[in-house]
């Protein structure tokens, strides 16, 4: 089966270079850096390394830690991070610089996969949550190269799409050396797809183990754009069709609250021309992060059009609604906004993130709305309930703080 993936991979290049190019159109960085997706780059260090794969911006946030923990555990060993995106790749570069050697991992095309490997030569992969490429996990195997599946989850929707091809998963899991599996429930998938058992083990999920420093001038700088004792909430990581329904309640809100500003994140950069387009379309008053101007009393929506001030911007906000979790995402990440003290409002398509759900639940930490009324009221309640705000937000904080200790665990089995 691989040998068919292999051929048809390699034939299909020219489509993958296209598809790269056809998303340049509304994200340009996609047209460059080409060569290395066919795992042609400049590499010259001679220390062994380890390789870290982060696919996009979540991942590789997520990885942060990892990575910062590896470079004390193994001093003498380059670390090489790799994603798929060029959001992706403006977190890693900001994070470390040249700390690190950061490049896009090439297509799994044969040829292109041992040219990458034969570049850096590893001694250690590191996948976090799950990127399952067949050519890669094949050379690492061949090589002898360790694989770590880390911070390893796997959605019962994802799980029943696998079991499709279960053959050829099976494979693949059989080559990881360690399956750091976020929960019991993700443990029992890969088990039940064919991971050796005693090769998963539970370690937890490393994004309980978020250290967000926000730094107080930054903070104090944003306040004054977004305007002094203005009612401010956020909806972030927003999807196509998801800012219309956000915008609608938002109108509700300003009903009652008519000095609110709603800070809109879209989750994609590609996406932000577009969504300026749409509120504007909707007749709400905007600023632009981008533009660097301050918002008047009239503005009524603040759109976060940059790179990497997402938890800057939570801190800035009495209330978080977190998107991908109106429209038929899955939902994002909830420990960012708990981590800084904002009470969370979500919708309820969240199965990539169950086990946070759960546990923020059983703390009366979350808020799950299904329509735009009960966010309109939700938001309404929280931005006017300052007792209610500081409850809800130690709750949440009291939850990641109760369940840190899997990055330790993680580092050790590395």
């Amino acid at each position: 089966m691989r040998y068919c993936y292999a051929l048809a991979i390699t034939l299909a290049a020219p489509l993958l270079v296209l598809r790269l190019l056809w998303r340049s159109i509304k994200l340009p960085a996609y047209r460059k850096r080409i060569a290395e997706r066919f795992g042609i780059f400049t590499y010259a260090a001679v220390s062994p390394s380890i390789l870290v794969h982060a696919v996009s911006v979540g991942e590789s946030i997520a990885a942060i830690p990892v990575i910062k923990q590896l470079q004390q555990k193994y001093p003498r060993h380059n670390i090489v991070v790799t994603c798929t995106t060029p959001t992706g790749s403006v977190c890693i570069n900001k994070e470390f610089g040249n700390r690190v050697l950061h490049v896009y991992l090439p297509f799994d095309i044969p040829g292109a996969v041992q040219r990458f490997l034969n570049t850096i030569n590893p001694e250690i992969l590191v996948i976090m949550e799950t990127e399952l490429w067949p050519n890669l996990l094949y050379y690492c195997n061949k090589r002898a190269i360790r694989i770590i599946l880390a911070n390893a989850r796997l959605s019962a929707r994802s799980y029943r799409r696998y079991k499709l091809i279960s053959t050829s998963i099976q494979a693949m899991l059989q080559q990881i050396s360690i399956i750091a599996a976020q929960s019991t429930a993700d443990a029992d998938r890969f088990i039940s797809l064919g991971a050796t058992a005693e090769k998963v083990i539970i370690t937890g999920n490393i994004k309980f183990d978020i250290n967000i420093d926000i730094n107080t001038a930054d903070l104090r700088a944003l306040k004054i754009i977004l305007g002094h004792n203005r009612p401010v909430w956020i909806a972030a990581s927003t999807h196509a069709g998801e800012e219309e329904l956000v915008l609608q309640a938002f109108r509700k809100i300003l009903v009652s609250i008519p000095e609110a500003l709603l800070i809109l994140v879209p989750r994609h950069p590609n996406r932000f021309i577009e969504v300026a387009t749409i509120i504007t379309d909707m007749k709400f008053s905007c600023v632009k992060r981008s533009s660097g101007k301050p918002c008047a009393a009239s503005t009524q929506v603040f759109l976060g059009d940059s790179m990497g001030e997402l938890n800057l911007l939570y801190a800035a906000s009495a209330v978080a609604f977190v998107g991908g979790s109106l429209v038929n995402i899955g939902g994002h990440n909830l420990l960012e906004p708990a981590a800084v003290g904002v009470p969370i409002v979500t919708g309820d398509i969240l199965r990539n993130f169950i086990a946070v759900r759960d546990l923020l639940l059983a703390a009366d930490a979350l808020t799950i709305i299904n329509n735009i009324n009960d966010l309109a009221s939700k938001v309404i309640y929280l931005l006017q309930n300052n007792p209610a705000r500081a409850t809800i937000a130690a709750r949440a904080l009291q939850v990641v703080a109760d369940n840190k200790g899997a990055l330790e665990q993680l580092i050790a089995l590395i």
